[in-house]
């Protein structure tokens, strides 16, 4: 269950990144370098899960299986909203 503070947190960041096709995902490689590259957000009610589709056999699905840590960035220019955050991906 979510606190009241977590929940307005998801909900001023589903407002920020209302409307931005695209999110810079970052994940480790196995020799710990970072990797970025631009992953279209799927359009989804936004409950503080991020969802983005890739094959099975591309290497950032190695990489989040082999470390889970990653990082996702937006920018709106127009909106002035600059936005990174966090978190733990997951192959589903």
């Amino acid at each position: 269950m979510l606190t009241t503070e977590q929940e307005v947190n998801i909900r001023k960041l589903a407002k920020m990144i209302r409307g931005i096709k695209v999110a810079m995902l970052t994940t480790t490689a196995p020799d710990r370098t970072l990797h970025s590259r631009p992953m279209a957000s799927q359009e989804a009610d936004f409950d503080g899960t991020l969802w983005f589709f890739s094959q099975d056999s591309s290497e950032k699905t190695s990489e989040i299986l082999q470390n889970p840590q990653v990082n996702a960035s937006y920018v709106s220019t127009e909106e002035h909203h600059y936005v990174s955050f966090t978190g733990h991906a997951s192959v589903v």
